[in-house]
């Protein structure tokens, strides 16, 4: 151990004072040079019998059994030299602390030292008596005596200083660790409730130093006065929740463990405290947010339900306050004036109005920022979300803001990070139901409504018609109007013209005709129906009929153009004319192709005589959607030849019905009524389906397959696609198959049919214009169009070579064709002759009865492998 010059320098500071309570002097120190100087050498003799005198005890035994006795000796003999030599310097103190330190080092009682020197003196003194006989002995013995005192006094110093500051040592260990312990720590003494200490986390916790709170009462720092000195009476170990006040009266949660103690007659008691107010917020957090992620589940499953966005917004509102707990909940979007709250739901004493004026100020930063906003105020904190409007494709947060989410709650800490990624995922979900009620109520209208009149459709007509005849004693008619020659008038004014027209027609007949006693609907691009309900004979609707025929007598002014329609209207009456809708409206349909016959702005009501022509209509009609059902139409193949070789270089494909009822029906018969109802998508996309088939069955033989198309599939269907589709089903060369339209169809349609053809030909699939020469007749319209070539129609062909305007109408076709760099072929050749003269004018391809008629698959099969025609 190091020697404490501390010690040294504090002995030496106040070693004259020290020294005259010793009464030791000049003379002392004279006194002990006189005993030197008389007695020269003292015996080892007196040596020996003090270790003798140690060795018989125990404890000093163990210290000295290992021990150098005469070393030992000797530096008994050395120090009671130095003892009376001393001069008491800075060396002589110093070596005095070392001895002493020395001692402490080998577990040298004091009371051993002390002791050992009381035998050590006694044996020095009475060999001193002995040897020395000069009087004044016993004078100079003191002397020696005070010597030694200070010598022990010393030693005993050394000791003290040793044990405090290995207290010191301790004391600072114990405190480092009462102050590092994360839990804090007050000492109290029980009987008069006074702090005697606390450690720094109650001083960090409470904002007050040591010093202002030692021996202050301890119910001064619990909110809970009476029950910690009832807890502290009653030596309770642990108490589970009391709340402290720190300095700025912020309540802190705490949990208590207490252990007691007797020291000097009094009861302390040590009073462990854990801050449980992070644990506390950590379980409240968890709750919440347990009860967010319910939330959230319960919004999920309003979402799938809901069918409109008040119940939406309402139910929502509900389920934040009842199951997520929190005050308020109000829902507000941008109005024609500023700001519109449409929901509110709370449970507290609030009006709408009241909670509006508290939280408007903050919805201009929502809107601006388009992000989530957290306010803090007295009354409490509130988060304002953003619910976006959803597009059809993504949500994004550049897109507009349909409404804010105000959410209210009196507790402070609610809206932390978890939870605010919970609440945008509730506003994505909201987003997502807003965006799905929109989207079903479009589809429901698109379902059951016109988008251009917003007038109901003929699903709805029909829809209505079957509610009115499930009340059997209903009685009403069914009246189809239509507009004449419509289509004249969008090829001449153009379509959206037409449509402008199309809705002021409707917008007359919804003031003149709707009322809560009828329906008014569009059935069909230029028709529309009218139920007129308690009525039961004709007399009934002529002032209807009359007045529909008066509102378009007047002129539709159309961009400064005055339009003058007219109409035409068939009538039907239940039960009369139809127990069925379907009857109904066949008959309605009837009487309007009646009315046709019977000129402009005429009406006429169904009768039975009408019924044989219609009923085949409607059964044909039936019976063709049951052949698209059970796969009755074929493809027959009608070949194409190159005529200066005679090689098959491609094939129509043409439709054909085997009905199981009617056997092989004509085209002409089906084909219109196809047309008419729209069933020619459906089996449009079978025939370009099994034409792919075909023409990838046949790749390996070079040929294309040709395929018709009709007017309604190049103006309403999606005729790209649906070719598209066909050739990727069999990883096609979109070459191999070959688009057909007649030229009548392309000039009636030209904008849209030249948007198709360019469609088309960017993806690699070929133009044919089918029936050449029986529309315009002149290829000046057609000159910019990138078709690949013309068929020249078969009333051009048959009276060759006995026509000759034929043969110069042919002639003429096929050189402006080649002029344009276009190919031409000829239909209908069924001669050799007809062959023969198509070769003379040097028309590439031909088609007709002569080479063959349209054979099924198998049969072309067969033809193929010949591979050469005529």
């Amino acid at each position: 151990m190091k020697i404490p010059t501390q010690l040294r320098d504090e002995i030496l500071k106040k070693l004259e004072t020290i020294l005259k309570f010793f009464d030791y002097s000049d003379i002392d120190r004279k006194n002990l040079r006189f005993i030197l100087e008389k007695i020269g050498e003292i015996p080892t003799d007196i040596f020996t019998e003090f270790y003798n005198h140690l060795l018989s005890f125990e404890e000093t035994n163990k210290i000295l059994e290992n021990a150098d006795i005469k070393l030992l000796k000797k530096k008994q003999k050395k120090y009671f030299e130095d003892v009376l030599k001393a001069e008491i310097d800075i060396d002589y103190i110093r070596e005095r602390i070392k001895l002493g330190v020395v001692h402490y080092e080998k577990n040298v009682k004091l009371e051993h030292y002390i002791g050992s020197y009381a035998k050590y003196l006694t044996l020095l003194v009475e060999y001193i008596s002995n040897y020395i006989e000069d009087r004044e002995l016993k004078y100079k013995l003191l002397s020696l005596i005070k010597g030694f005192l200070f010598d022990m006094y010393m030693v005993i110093q050394s000791y003290s200083y040793i044990d405090q500051e290995k207290y010191r040592k301790l004391y600072k260990r114990y405190a480092e660790l009462f102050n590092s312990i994360n839990d804090g720590i007050i000492i109290v003494e029980v009987d008069s409730f006074k702090i005697k200490n606390i450690n720094k986390k109650i001083e960090e916790w409470l904002l007050y130093k040591k010093e202002d709170l030692i021996d202050r009462d301890i119910s001064s720092i619990f909110l809970e006065e009476t029950k910690i000195k009832n807890i502290l009476r009653e030596r309770f170990e642990r108490y589970p929740v009391l709340y402290m006040k720190n300095k700025r009266g912020e309540i802190i949660p705490v949990e208590l463990s207490l252990s007691f103690s007797l020291s000097e007659g009094k009861l302390y008691a040590f009073v462990t405290v854990r801050n449980i107010k992070f644990r506390l917020e950590a379980e409240k957090q968890i709750n919440r947010i347990s009860k967010l992620y319910s939330v959230l589940s319960d919004v999920n499953q309003l979402i799938t339900k809901v069918k409109d966005k008040e119940t939406l917004f309402n139910k929502i509102g509900e389920i934040l306050v009842e199951k997520g707990e929190f005050d308020s909940v109000l829902f507000v979007k941008k109005g024609e004036g500023r700001y519109k709250p449409f929901s509110f739901a709370t449970r507290e004493d609030i009006s709408l109005e009241k909670f509006y004026r508290k939280n408007v100020n903050y919805l201009d930063e929502v809107f601006e920022e388009k992000k989530v906003i957290r306010k803090v105020s007295e009354d409490g904190e509130r988060i304002l979300i953003p619910i976006f409007k959803k597009n059809d494709e993504l949500l994004k947060n550049g897109e507009e803001i349909f409404a804010v989410m105000i959410i209210f709650s009196r507790d402070i800490t609610v809206f932390k990070d978890e939870e605010i990624r919970l609440f945008e995922e509730i506003s994505g979900d909201i987003s997502f139901a807003i965006s799905s009620i929109e989207r079903n109520q479009k589809i429901h209208f698109l379902e059951y409504f016109d988008i251009l009149t917003k007038l109901p459709n003929r699903r709805y007509l029909f829809d209505e018609i079957g509610r009115l005849i499930e009340d059997k004693n209903s009685r009403f008619a069914l009246l189809i109007v239509d507009i004449n020659r419509f289509k004249n008038i969008n090829e001449t004014l153009g379509y959206s013209r037409g449509d402008i027209l199309i809705k002021e027609f409707a917008n007359r007949l919804r003031n003149c005709c709707e009322n809560e006693n009828t329906i008014l609907a569009r059935v069909g691009g230029d028709e529309f129906g009218l139920i007129i309900k308690d009525v039961s004979k004709k007399e009934d609707i002529l002032d209807e009929i009359e007045r529909i025929k008066d509102t378009v007598r007047e002129p539709f002014l159309i961009e400064d153009q005055k339009i003058y329609m007219s109409i035409n209207t068939g009538v039907a009456f239940y039960p009369q004319d139809g127990k069925t809708k379907e009857e109904l409206v066949a008959a309605a349909e009837a009487a309007l192709k009646e009315a046709k016959k019977s000129g402009v702005n005429t009406f006429e009501i169904y009768s039975p005589l009408m019924k044989k022509e219609n009923l085949e209509f409607l059964t044909l009609e039936n019976e063709l959607r049951n052949a698209i059902k059970n796969e009755e139409f074929r493809l027959f193949f009608q070949p194409v030849i190159e005529l200066r070789t005679g090689k098959i270089v491609g094939a129509e494909a043409l439709l054909r019905w085997f009905s199981p009822k009617r056997g092989l029906v004509s085209p002409l018969t089906f084909i219109p009524i196809l047309e008419e109802t729209s069933l020619i998508h459906e089996v449009g996309d079978f025939i370009f389906y099994e034409a792919a088939k075909y023409a990838k069955k046949w790749e390996k033989t070079g040929i294309y397959i040709s395929v018709n198309i009709s007017p309604s599939q190049v103006v309403f269907g999606n005729l790209l696609e649906t070719v598209i589709r066909s050739i990727e089903s069999f990883n096609l060369d979109p070459s191999r198959l070959v688009v057909e339209l007649t030229e009548t169809v392309l000039m009636e349609n030209l904008d849209k049919s030249r948007e198709e053809i360019e469609r088309l030909n960017r993806y690699g699939i070929k133009m044919f214009i089918d029936d050449f020469g029986t529309g315009y007749s002149s290829l000046s319209y057609l000159k910019k169009l990138p078709f690949y070539a013309v068929k020249i129609d078969r009333s051009f062909i048959k009276d060759i070579p006995e026509n000759e305007d034929d043969i110069k109408i042919s002639k003429a076709i096929i050189n402006l064709a080649h002029s344009l760099d276009k190919k031409v072929v000829a239909e209908g050749i069924e001669t050799k002759e007809q062959l023969e003269y198509m070769k003379t004018l040097d028309c590439d391809f031909g088609q007709g009865y002569l080479f063959s008629k349209p054979v099924s698959s198998e049969e072309f099969d067969k033809l193929l492998r010949s591979m050469v025609i005529g």
